[in-house]
């Protein structure tokens, strides 16, 4: 198996997928991810999302020890810290930005 990055290196979009495809127990390389069709064929069944993909992970991980309710709780705060995680992306950064604190030592 090769585990080397094809060049161009998968951007942090393509790297995000595939750890969403890792996460629901598919295993695929990033240039499969990036290579992955735009649009797909009518007769294709439909995917799970990724909000349904997180429910079942949750599900298959901590079902034994969640009630119904509380698996769905978890999976809705999943979402939307994945939400407020999308939101933070869109802010541009430079390099030079400084962190909001000044961090000082105590003495």
């Amino acid at each position: 198996m090769d585990l080397t990055l094809p060049d161009p290196a998968p951007d942090r979009r393509d790297f995000g997928r595939a750890v969403a495809a890792l996460a629901a127990g598919v295993a695929l390389t990033p240039a499969a991810v990036a290579d992955e069709p735009k649009s797909k064929p009518k007769d294709e069944p439909k995917s799970p999302t990724l909000a349904e993909l997180t429910e079942q992970m949750i599900r298959l991980r901590f079902g034994a020890h969640l009630s119904e309710e509380q698996i769905k709780r978890l999976a809705q705060r999943v979402q939307s810290q994945r939400a407020a995680a999308d939101a933070l992306k869109k802010i541009p950064l430079k390099n030079s930005d400084e962190p909001a604190f000044i961090f000082s030592v105590d003495n």
